[in-house]
């Protein structure tokens, strides 16, 4: 599980700034939180702010890390890294930017990080926290000032031989990983399999058509679609069923205009997914709509289904900005209380998006602890803070109202015009 995710000199973010997993409200101790050795790990977090005020920059910095963890030893040796360092001064541009997490792997506390220019990789290191002992063993640091990097005593296998095969723009870590270091392939694991963005809604409605279609699929087992079935009929969305054949690519709804951009990838990356043609049976089966006649909500509900479920059952961390995007309020409350309240699933599943939908401001759903901010200062920067640093917050605060009243920032000043363009 995600502990800490820690970023600065990306985007809009400038100095650092920390999104903490780690429960410190005691209302978030319980179905809100999962016990990991001394630390309660919370199950979600909300993230409020302007428009422009960075929240989605925060799910970019992850996927920013995620991606270049997950690419960066297949980078072509000029090839440049995909990194935004903040604008709004004149030597942040000239600095890396940094990324860091610190999360729980089979009862292991790993931290991990590295900094990066769009050319260079100008930093990387590894700590590790075994069960048995509080003190951090170092197994590896890297240093672009220095020729090779420090490997610990406790980092086996052919460090030095890997070393040899990173390039400037790759990190240590994702070598190591396609070289079959069998220590770092277990912590490179973590990035590609447990910390995960939101897929596209073309390829999450992929992965659902194929989890309804078979349950003996290579990404489902028997359990996910019927528990998935029931969740979208509780859903209240009009379906009675869904019916999903083999198609045509040329008749598959995702095509042209539903997958835009992401045929080629989808086509070529996906080769073991068949093409579906996917219809929603209404009125006790008498009609039916094609998928791409459903509504925006509709479909977007759909589409989080496969991830939804399968990140509870199987157990990742997932990240998503504007995760209400076209739902309705009570739907996007349905799925957040699904990863709190689902007891037979993984417990070590999280969530981490942002919103606008201020009804989820609710203390009977969030912990003070889990509901973040993002507001810029005076020089354009952003600042993450949670609602738990305000010491005066009760329990029971109505935190809706409050936030609407500008009690805990983060929200946008606006003035009134007139329909001539007068200032009110």
């Amino acid at each position: 599980m995600l502990a800490e995710f820690r970023v600065s000199n990306y985007r809009s973010f400038k100095d650092e700034q920390v999104l903490s997993m780690i429960a410190t409200s005691e209302e978030s101790k319980g179905k809100n939180s999962v016990k990991i050795g001394k630390y309660n790990i919370l199950k979600s977090a909300v993230v409020y702010g302007a428009n422009a005020s960075g929240k989605s920059n925060l799910i970019k910095a992850m996927a920013c890390m995620n991606d270049i963890v997950s690419n960066s030893a297949g980078y072509k040796p000029d090839q440049p890294l995909l990194v935004v360092p903040f604008a709004f001064d004149e030597e942040t541009p000239k600095q890396p930017s940094t990324f860091e997490v610190t999360f729980f792997m089979d009862g292991t506390r790993y931290q991990y990080g590295f900094a990066a220019t769009k050319e260079i990789i100008t930093g990387e290191w590894l700590k590790a926290w075994p069960a048995e002992t509080s003190r951090p063993r170092v197994l590896f640091e890297r240093d672009a000032q220095e020729p090779e990097p420090y490997f610990g005593p406790s980092l086996k296998g052919q460090n030095k031989a890997i070393w040899e095969k990173v390039k400037d723009n790759s990190l240590f870590l994702s070598t190591a990983a396609q070289w079959n270091h069998e220590q770092l392939s277990n912590v490179y694991k973590w990035f590609t399999g447990e910390f995960r963005k939101m897929p596209p809604r073309e390829f999450g409605t992929l992965f659902t058509d194929q989890m309804f279609f078979s349950a003996n699929n290579p990404i489902a087992d028997s359990v996910i679609p019927e528990l998935a079935m029931r969740i979208f009929k509780k859903a209240d969305l009009g379906i009675d069923n869904i019916n999903i054949e083999i198609a045509d690519s040329k008749d598959l709804h995702h095509s042209q205009n539903a997958i835009g951009k992401y045929k080629n990838t989808i086509l070529e990356n996906l080769p073991f997914l068949p093409a579906y043609k996917t219809t929603f049976s209404h009125c006790s089966g008498k009609y039916s709509l094609p998928f791409e006649d459903e509504s925006d909500g509709t479909q977007n509900f759909y589409s989080f289904l496969w991830p939804l479920v399968h990140a509870v059952m199987i157990g990742f961390t997932l990240f998503e900005d504007e995760l209400e995007l076209n739902m309705h309020p009570l739907l996007t409350r349905t799925m957040i209380e699904f990863f709190h309240d689902y007891k037979n699933g993984n417990k070590q599943a999280q969530l981490i998006f942002t919103t606008h939908d201020t009804t989820l401001l609710d203390p009977e759903l969030f912990g003070r602890d889990q509901v973040w901010f993002t507001e810029k200062d005076n020089d354009g920067a952003t600042q993450l803070y949670s609602l738990a640093e305000y010491k005066d917050v009760r329990r029971d605060e109505p935190m809706q109202k409050r936030y609407l009243a500008g009690r805990y920032g983060a929200i946008p000043v606006l003035e009134r015009f007139d329909l001539g363009g007068t200032k009110k």
